[in-house]
């Protein structure tokens, strides 16, 4: 028996239709998740199987080239930010004869700099070239400073 056209291309249309429309329940969770948090301070855990150099702050740098397995933290107050700045960290991957820069921003977290903020843990691992993507720790979230 022949397939007929005109009664399968509605079909077809009606569900990729209905299918644009369904939003999985893991993403309707997620939309709209993004936070503001206070920090105080950044701290850098390198378990990557690389060097990690020049760590910046907005337009600040910081000092220090990290291995593999080392950390440090930075004071964000010696950047000279005001209260309520947005800031991230970034940094650069060694790749021999060549680098690499990585943004620590993420999208659904907005961090703004305050003296009484927290401390806030980023980590990374991998190589120099998969999975080395900057992470944040389980870090508590300060909203409200005073």
């Amino acid at each position: 028996m022949p397939i007929r056209l005109y009664r399968v291309v509605p079909i077809f249309f009606a569900s990729i239709l209905l299918f644009s429309l369904y939003e999985p329940p893991m993403a309707q969770s997620i939309k709209g998740a993004g936070k503001t948090c206070y920090v105080s301070k950044f701290k850098f855990e390198n378990e990557g199987a690389y060097e990690l150099s020049i760590f910046k702050v907005r337009t600040y740098t910081f000092n220090g080239i990290l291995s593999q397995g080392q950390s440090r933290t930075w004071d964000i107050s010696k950047a000279g930010l005001e209260n309520g700045t947005d800031v991230f960290l970034t940094y650069r991957i060694d790749q021999g004869s060549d680098y690499s820069r990585k943004s620590c921003k993420k999208d659904d977290t907005a961090l703004k700099y305050h003296p009484n903020g927290n401390t806030w843990i980023y980590w990374s691992k991998g190589s120099t070239r998969i999975n080395n993507r900057c992470r944040f720790r389980s870090n508590k979230c300060i909203n409200e400073v005073n």
